[in-house]
């Protein structure tokens, strides 16, 4: 499951199975939702937290640990939300409006969104330059087919693909991820 984190990413991102489809595991296609989501699917506000968080205000980033791996490989993927304005505000990070994905060319070959199941809002607060990390898991294998709520089709073969991260109506830029035979 994709978890919230501050900071640095933790030594280890042991999902727990009984999580749901985001945690990655062995087919790694889950939603990116953190693992402290609501259970109501009305969001939880802090009162005077201030206004939503527009899409010019937050940085949505990719990270790729590692940036090159064996076909077939597991590759740890980072979506970070960050608040590059100078106010405090607040925007809903749930599972509903987060997304991870891989394409080659046009090709989108791999997507949190596809297989998983997770639901979900999730309003929080962003201080200014304050951050938020949600990690999940891809197995390396493409959508063409899902299984227990994870991807479990071909393989990704050899080749430079790029990864992408979505927050409702903001994207982020591509991070190449290398795949080797």
């Amino acid at each position: 499951m994709l978890t919230p984190q501050s900071g640095e990413p933790p030594a280890s991102a042991e999902p727990d199975p009984g999580d749901g489809p985001a945690g990655g595991g062995p087919g790694g296609g889950g939603d990116p939702t953190p693992s402290d989501a609501p259970d109501s699917d009305a969001p939880v506000v802090p009162a005077g937290d201030g206004a939503g968080c527009t899409d010019a205000e937050i940085s949505v980033t990719p990270v790729v640990a590692p940036s090159s791996v064996r076909s077939g490989g597991s590759v740890d993927l980072q979506l970070r939300i960050k608040n590059i304005s100078d106010r405090t505000c607040r925007r809903d990070v749930g599972a509903d409006l987060q997304e991870l994905f891989v394409k080659s060319g046009a090709e989108k070959v791999w997507s949190s969104d596809t297989c998983g199941t997770a639901k979900g809002s999730d309003v929080q607060s962003f201080t200014p330059n304050f951050e938020r990390s949600y990690q999940v898991t891809w197995n390396g294998q493409d959508v063409s087919q899902c299984a227990n709520g994870v991807a479990n089709g071909k393989p990704a073969p050899a080749g430079t693909y790029q990864v992408f991260g979505r927050l409702d109506t903001k994207l982020s830029s591509p991070v190449k991820l290398t795949i080797t035979n």
